[in-house]
Formats: structure tokens, C-alpha cells, sequence
């Protein structure tokens, strides 16, 4: 009975964190920028005095931590074999697989021909259900919430060709 339980709990553990939305945010009004797993975790980026920081929280802890940062130079690296590459196919099965669910730009150039030139390529993209828009006030905004899950990146994954 016990055993059946556990077996339960841990079933419906795992089912949430596959199928839990994992969203990324960023908001330049707002300013809020963040990528959250919802109830698991939340990853905002932040700048202070000692430089680019990330701030990690969990249900039950939170803490600041700095990325690594490398001190020998860049080298390249070997080339990987051909069974540790991930195809283009797959990596756009991935990326087809996020829903974009709020996406608003506001740009100007601060160039009075270059925001003339702009406004008939808002228009198209508008109508293609894209919030672009081109103002001559000084305003860059952008409004961006894509979410997708664990599960539905594995589908994707494992579903497309090679």
C-alpha cells in the first residue's frame, strides 16, 4: 500500500515538472525579465555594483549567485562526432514548439526616412499577427512571453525526423 503510494507521489512529481509551462519574460516597460518553471523555480537576471548577477528562487530558498566567468582565453574546441550533434530538424521542432503568447515592439530610429521606410514592414508584420509598431517619439519597447514545457520540448524532440 505504502510502496503504491510513493509510487503515486513520485508519478505525478514527474508528469508536473514535464508538463509545468516554462515561461521567459522580458518586458522592457516593466522592466521585468525573468525565465520561470512555475512552483519550481524562478531565474531573474539583475546588475549591481559588483557587476551582472543572477537571482535563483525555489519554493524554499533563494539566493544570488554571479556566472562563472572564464579566465584562460577562448579556444576552439574539437569537433564533436556526429552522434553528439543535434540536427537543425530538431532544433527547429524546438523552437516551433514554444508558443509565443504576447509579443509587442515598439521601435523608433531616432532617423525620420529609416521610421518612413519601417512603418509599411510594421504593417505587413502587424497583420501577421505581430504588435510591431513604429512611433517617432523616441520609444524602443519590447514585450516578449514565450512559454513551452519539458514535455512538449521532448515530443518535439522525439518526434522529428533525423
Amino acid at each position: 500500500m505504502g510502496l503504491t503510494i510513493t509510487l503515486g507521489v513520485l508519478l505525478l512529481l514527474i508528469l508536473w515538472v514535464l508538463f509545468t509551462p516554462i515561461i521567459l519574460q522580458i518586458d522592457t516597460v516593466n522592466h521585468q525579465y525573468y525565465l520561470k518553471m512555475t512552483g519550481i523555480v524562478t531565474i531573474t537576471p539583475f546588475l549591481n555594483e559588483q557587476g551582472f548577477k543572477l537571482s535563483i528562487r525555489t519554493p524554499f530558498y533563494a539566493f544570488r549567485m554571479a556566472p562563472k566567468r572564464s579566465k584562460e582565453k577562448w579556444q576552439r574546441k574539437k569537433k564533436k562526432s556526429s552522434s553528439e550533434k543535434v540536427s537543425l530538424s530538431k532544433m527547429l521542432a524546438i523552437i516551433k514548439s514554444c508558443k509565443v503568447e504576447q509579443f509587442k515592439v515598439m521601435i523608433d530610429t531616432n532617423d525620420y526616412y529609416w521610421n518612413g521606410l519601417l512603418v509599411p514592414v510594421a504593417f505587413v508584420l502587424h497583420h501577421n499577427g505581430m504588435r510591431v509598431s513604429i512611433n517617432f517619439l523616441g520609444k524602443n519597447d519590447c514585450q516578449l512571453r514565450i512559454s513551452n514545457s519539458i514535455g512538449k520540448m521532448g515530443w518535439a524532440y522525439l518526434s522529428s525526423g533525423k
